[in-house]
């Protein structure tokens, strides 16, 4: 879930996901500054060709996962050996996956913040660094210049993101809210200024 050493960068940044506009304006935005960019489309590209034919030979099902397996390890390689991220959560500011993905891959993170993204323990300067999809070029290429800042980013990130959304953490917020629950007592369960409160 969470990987305990950092592999040397291949690309200095990735713009994964599907081709949201925001997502468009930062891959081009890096491409401008000279920034080496992940090949995410082309791969995924590859991938979605490649696999194009698999449901003749094993049924919709069992294609769809395999597909979706593949697009996901490709995904978390390139995350994982990209120097910095940008995420966003489409026009919707969702708190998609990558938000939390990107620290546990032990990259940096840049981002257009997600709704909430502070009540998730995100903290502009310490875990990540805000922006919007035009700047992110400019601030990534900055933060590539200062290695020793874009190191404390990544760890700080990754420690936050291990001690309040691994899976362990989950399950354990989960059971207690079942818990209260079961007992009458649960009157709401949400994060907030970092922290997860039960009431």
């Amino acid at each position: 879930e969470f990987n305990q050493t950092t592999l040397s960068p291949i690309w200095q940044v990735c713009v994964a996901g599907d081709t949201y506009r925001s997502r468009v304006i930062a891959a081009e935005s890096a491409s401008r500054e000279g920034l080496k960019v992940a090949p995410f489309r082309t791969a995924d590209k590859i991938i979605l060709r490649t696999t194009g034919k698999l449901p003749i030979i094993t049924g919709n099902s069992f294609a769809s996962l395999a597909r979706n397996y593949i697009r996901q390890l490709n995904q978390k390689f390139l995350l994982r050996r990209s120097a910095a991220n940008f995420v966003c959560g489409s026009g919707y500011k969702y708190p998609v996956r990558k938000f939390f993905e990107v620290p546990a891959a032990r990259s940096a993170l840049l981002s257009y913040p997600c709704t909430g993204m502070q009540d998730y323990g995100f903290v502009d300067g310490e875990h990540y660094i805000q922006l919007v999809p035009e700047d992110f070029g400019r601030e990534a290429k900055r933060l590539l210049q200062r290695e020793a800042d874009r190191k404390k980013l990544v760890n700080n990130a990754c420690e936050m993101v291990s001690r309040l959304h691994s899976t362990q953490r989950r399950v354990d917020d989960l059971l207690e809210c079942m818990r209260r629950m079961a007992a009458g007592r649960l009157r709401s369960a949400k994060f907030h200024n970092g922290e997860f409160v039960i009431e």
